[in-house]
């Protein structure tokens, strides 16, 4: 059932409105009045407690708060703060105080005694503890309540970059050096956040690239296929490049473009020629969007894409189930390359991933002395804190510079 937009008058709701449920279950009728769930949230909860016949006030109203938060581009409730950062719509004439909102211990040990909910433990799952069968609707993990299906993403993305970010590629550094001196000269910045992006990304199987507008990230790409092709003598690798939308990739595509016909740029013919033939695609065209497939794409877990080099931009647009499905697809020895605005407009749909991946990594992380001596060696950078220049050991990387 579809819920009706709101009012642009702001008119009060009366009985005949689209978004006030007839015959809710008394248990969420106030909810319902309030505008904090509409009736896909109402009918869907009652079909999920009526399955299991479990019909308490508190478990009616978790599920419908959590089959509601999706819409709202959050993947799970936080009972625990839930009733501060929910708000009664305008147009309700519900007052605040009339909500009973459950205390959040009780509500959390009432919940992990529900037949609808599975609790799971903290932290990121093994791949067997991924694939259970699913026997039951939600997921609660501590404070957080999730729908099943959402559980799953968010843990298959988190294990699948966790993993990923461990991975070394092994370069020759004083190869490595020569290419990127002559291909993206140091530039005096101290440190020169592009070339660490650069041999972050040749030495790692993830690594991302953030950075606000003019900071240097489609240079940085663009230097970065450069100098992959460079170093390739011939055996080009297979790159992908990968964006949310048409008219991001697009751009994608004109910007490496440009790079490649840079007569300053340094590389063979044959690297130049070779740049000009990699176009970017949609996200949906590259994993095969099959609509109707029982599995959607024609690229996933069992079927994977069979390229060398992934690269995606504006990733802050790209929703979490989009990137479970782009992770499970990639070859266990593929580059995956994330480049975005973390403050950027995230996807409308659940899940602002690359603002997750960078929370973690950009604070209070240090590269292993390994690593270290490793990325000063193939960039020349004087270093110094194995914490500074924005790089560690879980390869995120803020260039800067040139636009």
């Amino acid at each position: 059932m579809s819920i009706a937009p709101i009012a642009e008058d702001g008119a009060p709701w009366d009985a005949s409105d689209a978004r006030i449920v007839a015959a809710p279950p008394e248990a969420l009728r106030i909810w319902n009045l309030a505008g904090i769930i509409g009736p896909a949230e109402v009918h869907g909860a009652r079909i999920l407690t009526d399955l299991v016949d479990d019909d308490r006030p508190e478990v009616l109203l978790a599920a419908a708060l959590a089959l509601r938060a999706p819409q709202h581009g959050h993947v799970c409730v936080e009972l625990g703060t839930v009733a501060a950062t929910t708000t009664v719509a305008e147009e309700s004439t519900v007052d605040p105080d009339d909500l009973e909102w459950p205390e959040p211990d009780k509500w959390r040990a009432l919940l992990a005694d529900s037949p609808l909910v599975r609790e799971r433990p903290e932290g990121t799952p093994s791949r067997d503890e991924l694939e259970p069968e699913q026997d039951r609707p939600l997921v609660l993990v501590g404070d957080r309540l999730y729908l099943d299906r959402y559980w799953r993403y968010e843990r298959r993305v988190a294990f699948a970059l966790a993993r990923r970010a461990q991975r070394v590629v092994e370069v020759d550094p004083a190869r490595v050096r020569e290419v990127l001196d002559r291909l993206l000269p140091p530039s005096g910045e101290r440190p020169d956040r592009q070339r660490l992006a650069v041999a972050t990304a040749l030495r790692r199987r993830l690594t991302v690239i953030a950075g606000g507008p003019g900071t240097g990230k489609t240079h940085t790409i663009a230097r970065l296929l450069a100098v992959v092709h460079e170093l390739a003598d011939g055996d080009w690798p297979r790159v992908a490049l990968a964006a949310p939308t048409g008219k991001a990739a697009d751009r994608l595509t004109a910007a490496l473009r440009d790079a490649a016909n840079d007569p300053d740029l340094g590389v063979t013919p044959q690297v130049r020629a070779r740049l000009r033939t990699v176009e970017g695609s949609t996200l949906h065209r590259l994993l095969g969007w099959r609509p109707g497939s029982a599995t959607r794409f024609r690229h996933h877990r069992s079927h994977k894409l069979p390229h060398d080099i992934v690269i995606v931009d504006e990733t802050s647009m790209v929703d979490l189930p989009l990137m479970s499905k782009l992770v499970e697809a990639l070859r266990a020895d593929a580059r995956l390359v994330l480049v975005g605005d973390p403050d950027q407009l995230a996807s409308v749909e659940a899940g602002a991933v690359l603002a997750d991946i960078i929370g973690p990594a950009g604070d209070g992380l240090r590269m292993s002395d390994e690593h270290h001596g490793v990325l000063a060696a193939m960039t020349g950078e004087p270093l110094g804190d194995r914490t500074s220049g924005g790089t560690q050991d879980a390869a995120f990387a803020q260039p800067s510079g040139a636009a």
